[in-house]
């Protein structure tokens, strides 16, 4: 165990050696020289055991404890319980000392750094926290956050009559502590920004910074130094104009102010909430803005004032204005340039800039459009295909290279030139894909899917498949289609057998609608004679039996 020095190691040292050990041991125990123990032991005539035995009875330690303890020369100077009185009842230590100490002082104070004050004062009153009151300017910080439990907190639906809980979302001017509670269905992305816009709405302005901590809606990494910001809620920030500070990680003093506003407000609303009943997010949230309106406006004696009084008087003037359209709401996804100058999004593809084939792009996805990125840039934006749409193409032609490059293009010729090798049916198809079209491009993904039924299924299958396709004038199939005619149970007979199966045979036991034709009429066009006397003189023959048993 190492003690630093000071009164404690003497303490130490005299207790050790008074309960016999060696100076080699108390040494050793102390970490420290062995020369240290005895020079100490001699200045305080302990050396040997029964003198530190009866230096112990005596509280001669003690006293010599209390003693030792240095005392600055300025510190005489000072009425710490002033000190004490001002900083316990809000007033910052580094304002009081500059303020009351080094302008109201003589000329030792003046010289005595702010260090070396906070230190003196630490030391005098360890219990006291001087970091809980800090000072904001008006208008430059805003706090954010989410409480843990809320329970109770929520409204019915009227639709399946069962209680959907909710979260309780808090947002506070650092300045004037103004309040604004709003309840969530979740705690995802859309509801942090429906609460940060509510907010600001109730604010009536924006403040030059908001303080978040490190859920993943808002950092996409934390950091102690340099966390990464997730990027549709930074762009959310940009578009109101504030800016984004992320609480160091396992820090909550960092954000104090909701912590503590979120905790007294729902102590203080969550009774009334017992004898409240809600069927709408929206009712709930109309009563919690009643009662923030109510919350703000309380007397608080420490300073002076309410909480709208002190808003409205320093800091409403100081806030951004709010932008005149809202933020468009997104989620950003990944997805790479194929070679067909398309990206995959859902069921449906969307056209970009052919340089950029085969790179991985950042993909913004809202209600209304698609915007395609490169680094940071924006190079496409599409409007938005609605979902039960599927396999459609948005495609803009400035995107596609020129007709004659994309002909001469490697990836056309060698899906031509692979197609051919596997038969002239699969080539047929692939080409009149390729060639017979408004752009060569449009259907290369539909090709590329064709062609790897060779690995799959077998060359022999897909070329078979292929000439059924052709045969009944499927000239351009899709994916499925030639997967299904690969699955036939059909497709392993020669073109003459699978005509013969097509192919109804005479059945002698049925008449066949001919048989009910009356004489010298034909609705079904001409018969063969010989079939047309079989069949009539049958019926004739049934007849005449019915009409003699009748009889």
């Amino acid at each position: 165990m190492a003690i630093k020095k000071g009164p404690k190691m003497l303490e130490e040292i005299v207790k050790r050696r008074a309960s016999g050990k060696g100076i080699k041991t108390i040494a050793s125990e102390l970490k420290i020289a062995k020369n240290t123990v005895k020079t100490h032991l001699r200045n305080l005539a302990a050396y040997e055991v029964t003198a530190a035995q009866q230096l112990l009875q005596n509280d001669s330690l003690k006293s010599l404890k209390q003693n030792s303890t240095f005392t600055p020369h300025w510190s005489g100077h000072l009425d710490w319980s002033k000190v004490i009185s001002a900083v316990e009842s809000g007033v910052p230590i580094k304002e009081y000392w500059e303020n009351h100490v080094v302008e109201a002082s003589t000329h030792d104070l003046k010289s005595v750094p702010y260090e070396t004050f906070w230190r003196e004062f630490r030391r005098k009153c360890p219990n006291i926290d001087i970091h809980y009151h800090k000072q904001h300017e008006a208008g430059m910080r805003a706090e954010i956050d989410y409480k843990g439990d809320t329970p109770g907190l929520g409204f019915i639906d009227l639709t399946t009559n069962k209680f959907i809980a909710c979260r309780f979302f808090g947002q506070v001017l650092c300045c004037s502590r103004l309040f604004f509670p709003y309840a969530t269905i979740n705690e995802k992305q859309i509801s942090w920004m429906e609460g940060v816009v509510e907010a600001f709405k109730y604010f009536g302005g924006s403040s030059h910074y908001i303080v978040v901590d490190n859920s993943r809606c808002t950092v996409d990494r934390a950091d102690w130094f340099d966390p990464d910001l997730n990027q549709e809620f930074n762009n959310f920030c940009d578009h109101y104009g504030t800016g984004v500070l992320a609480a160091r990680p396992r820090r909550p003093k960092d954000k104090n102010l909701i912590e503590v506003h979120l905790g007294v407000f729902w102590r203080w609303i969550r009774r009334k909430l017992r004898e409240k009943q809600f069927f709408s997010l929206g009712e709930l949230n109309r009563y919690l803005r009643e009662m923030a309106n109510v919350f703000n406006d309380h007397y608080q004696r420490r300073y002076g004032s309410s909480r709208r009084e002190r808003f409205e008087a320093i800091e409403r003037i100081t806030l951004k204005p709010l932008p005149l359209m809202g933020y468009e709401l997104g989620e950003w996804k990944k997805a790479r340039l194929h070679e067909d100058c398309h990206i995959q999004y859902k069921y449906n593809f969307y056209s970009a800039p052919y340089q950029l084939r085969g790179r991985e792009l950042d993909v913004r996805v809202t209600s209304t459009h698609i915007e395609i990125f490169h680094e940071q840039s924006r190079v496409a934006i599409h409007a938005k295909k609605p979902l039960v749409q599927r396999g459609t193409y948005s495609t803009i032609k400035e995107h596609l290279p020129e007709r004659l490059q994309a002909l001469e293009d490697l990836s056309i010729k060698r899906q031509i030139y692979n197609a051919k090798l596997i038969g002239n049916c699969t080539g047929k198809i692939i080409e009149n894909l390729l060639e017979d079209t408004t752009h060569p491009l449009r259907f290369l993904r539909r090709t590329m899917g064709i062609l790897r039924f060779k690995g799959r299924y077998g060359a022999d299958k897909l070329e078979r498949a292929c000439e059924l396709l052709l045969r009944h004038g499927r000239t351009k199939p899709a994916v499925k289609e030639v997967e299904a005619m690969i699955k036939s149970p059909n497709l392993e007979n020669t073109p003459r057998e699978l005509e013969k199966i097509i192919t109804r045979k005479a059945n002698p036991h049925l008449r066949g609608q001919r048989s009910f034709t009356l004489q010298g009429e034909n609705d079904y066009g001409p018969t063969d004679e010989d079939d047309r006397a079989t069949h009539a003189g049958a019926f004739t023959a049934w007849d005449a039996r019915e009409f003699s048993e009748e009889d």
